[in-house]
């Protein structure tokens, strides 16, 4: 039996063979969400601009099953074959990639933060509690798929624009072309999505949309986040966080390691929000590790800042200076302490902020926060 690897060098060389000259075949390993490793095959014919790429793994797992080799390849070269030379969305990326051409296609999506670092050194990204905001291009819809393209630091640069703006650029075309979806499962419990299901958990950046959730859900409730497509929902019936945090990460570890695709995980512990406050905040286990949690490199939640751990203490350090600000760190004395002034710095972070200016500007003609009826 052969391993991934080997089986994507067998299928590569094989569909070379097939497809003859003119046609150039390679094994990519892209790094995709939460650093997983992706096995593709990528055909590139002569003279062709688009190379579509083949995920390889199902096609593994079949033949694990004892399908035959060769079998597989034909469905593979099935599958490029009925594949358009280059889909119509694609094309109108690649005739004009100017940010008034594509600003409409631009699309956000929730990350874990210390599972994507390496990947967020070379994309724009802004932190959200203790998760981030990346950003996509959206190049073909269908009602089964969104194909998206990565949005880089090359293609800001590119643009000359920076990530605030991309950030509310984003934001507006979600909410108009993917409004919030909240589906009742059981009567306590909610999943919240968006229209396609796809990248659902962003939802949660929507202005005014958790005022919407109060009336369904009740108050203060708990956020379970199932995946970067969905999340949970329940009241909290009055449970103090404490009782609450080891038993839910517990639950969602488990859910995580037995149900959910690895690049789809979002994060192993829950969030609440606060109705009387209006804000979000994680709800840490006591297995917390801080130490390893600090020097994962996680983004503060002041604009310029990083948060770090320093001669035992959490201290918020300046991106421009790089020394701490003894007026922004604290003593790391036990874990509750921790927790309350991580939750203050979340309640002043800068995604608040922008969502507060969202919710009172109006872009240019565009819906502004007084259209949404929904909310």
């Amino acid at each position: 039996m052969m391993t991934l690897e080997k089986f994507a060098e067998a299928v590569s060389s094989e569909v070379a063979k097939r497809l003859g000259a003119g046609f150039h075949v390679h094994v990519l390993k892209p790094v995709i969400n939460n650093g997983i490793v992706q096995t593709q095959l990528c055909i590139e014919k002569e003279g062709q601009q688009f190379r579509p790429s083949i995920h390889l793994k199902d096609f593994f797992e079949c033949y694990k099953k004892g399908t035959g080799l060769q079998a597989i390849i034909d469905e593979i070269l099935e599958c490029y074959a009925s594949a358009p030379d280059i889909p119509a969305g694609m094309q109108e990326i690649v005739n004009d990639m100017s940010f008034e051409k594509i600003k409409d296609k631009i699309m956000c999506k929730l990350v874990n933060t210390h599972d994507n670092a390496s990947m967020r050194e070379n994309i724009p990204n802004i932190p959200y509690l203790d998760l981030s905001v990346i950003f996509l291009l959206l190049c073909e819809e269908t009602e089964e798929i969104a194909a998206t393209l990565m949005i880089t630091n090359k293609h800001l640069n590119y643009w000359s624009v920076d990530k605030e703006e991309l950030y509310q650029r984003a934001l507006v075309n979600m909410v108009n072309k993917y409004p919030p979806v909240l589906m009742k499962i059981t009567d306590m419990m909610y999943v919240l999505t968006n229209r396609i299901h796809f990248c659902g958990a962003e939802v949660l950046l929507y202005p005014g949309l958790m005022r919407y959730c109060e009336l369904h859900v009740g108050k203060d409730f708990l956020i379970i986040p199932y995946s970067v497509d969905e999340v949970i929902l329940f009241p909290t019936l009055g449970v103090e966080d404490a009782v609450v945090s080891q038993e839910l990460a517990d639950l969602i570890q488990s859910i995580n390691a037995e149900e959910v695709p690895a690049d789809e995980r979002l994060s192993n512990h829950a969030y609440r929000y606060c109705v009387r406050r209006r804000k979000f905040h994680c709800l840490f286990p006591a297995w917390c590790d801080l130490q390893e949690w600090c020097n994962g490199g996680l983004q503060c939640f002041h604009k310029g800042y990083s948060v770090a751990m320093h001669h035992g203490c959490v201290r918020l350090l300046s991106q421009q200076h790089h020394h701490p600000d003894r007026r922004g760190s604290f003593q790391l004395r036990n874990y509750g302490s921790f927790q309350d002034q991580y939750r203050r710095y979340c309640d002043r972070g800068p995604l608040h902020r922008d969502c507060e200016r969202y919710r009172h500007h109006t872009y240019k003609g565009e819906q502004s926060r007084r259209d949404f009826h929904g909310f």
